[in-house]
């Protein structure tokens, strides 16, 4: 359009939770994205775990402030990174909504389907306000790559879909198995709740919407609470079967 300009100022970003994600996914990114994010303020409940952020991304304890609700307040914030237990992930999504703010936010949505359902129709309450879900599976190059083949005929439609996934879930430090929130769960679902939804991200990028689903699960993990272990089908609207 004649005459329209596009801001070009970095996004002044506050992050809220600075733990394993933010130090292991989202400060690499955001290391490589210097010209359209800058972090103008972060939160955490632990002063540690916020002087290790500021060592290790270069950002001055001045921009830290323990209680998220005055990174809110702050007039340099334009959006935030909302990184947190999972139970946290709506109420402070709406809590930064209302305060003018821009969020991406950690998945899952909701700590159960009543928050989910919730979170969901945020993104119309609030025009104006981007809300994002950083589920990065849905924006991998393989399965874009494989969907636009659907999309053209490449390669048919899917019929009949196939996932399956083991692994060990012990607590390693360091890792995300150590962090307590995930072996005392405070939500349903245990890790199919936090890992097991990069994987309903693949099948709905894949295969389309949900029509009906029947799963049983069982609990064979002493560490962890919730499920353990997960066999699920799947009808899709599509038509496929996984």
């Amino acid at each position: 359009m004649t005459g329209a300009t596009r801001n070009t100022d970095p996004v002044r970003l506050g992050i809220i939770g600075t733990g394993l994600a933010v130090e292991k996914l989202h400060w690499p990114a955001l290391k490589r994205m210097t010209g359209q994010f800058q972090v103008t303020a972060f939160s955490n409940r632990g002063r540690a775990n916020a002087e290790h952020f500021a060592s290790y991304s270069g950002t001055p304890m001045d921009a830290f402030v323990a209680d998220y609700q005055d990174l809110l307040r702050r007039d340099d914030v334009d959006a935030v990174l909302i990184s947190l237990p999972i139970p946290l992930n709506y109420p402070v999504t709406k809590d930064a909504l209302d305060a003018g703010k821009h969020v991406i936010c950690e998945k899952p949505t909701g700590a159960n389907a009543t928050e989910s359902d919730a979170f969901v129709k945020l993104d119309g309450q609030y025009p104006g306000q981007t809300v994002l879900i950083a589920e990065n599976w849905f924006y991998r190059d393989d399965l874009r790559f494989t969907r636009s083949l659907l999309d053209d005929g490449a390669i048919g439609r899917v019929h009949l879909a196939s996932w399956r996934n083991v692994g060990q879930l012990v607590p390693r430090e360091g890792e995300f198995s150590s962090t307590p929130w995930r072996q005392d769960a405070e939500y349903v679902g245990g890790p199919h709740l936090d890992g097991g939804v990069h994987f309903i991200a693949q099948m709905r990028l894949l295969c389309g919407d949900a029509k009906h689903i029947a799963a049983e699960t069982q609990d064979a993990n002493s560490i962890f609470a919730g499920p353990s272990d997960m066999t699920l089908n799947i009808n899709f609207v599509s038509g496929a079967f996984g």
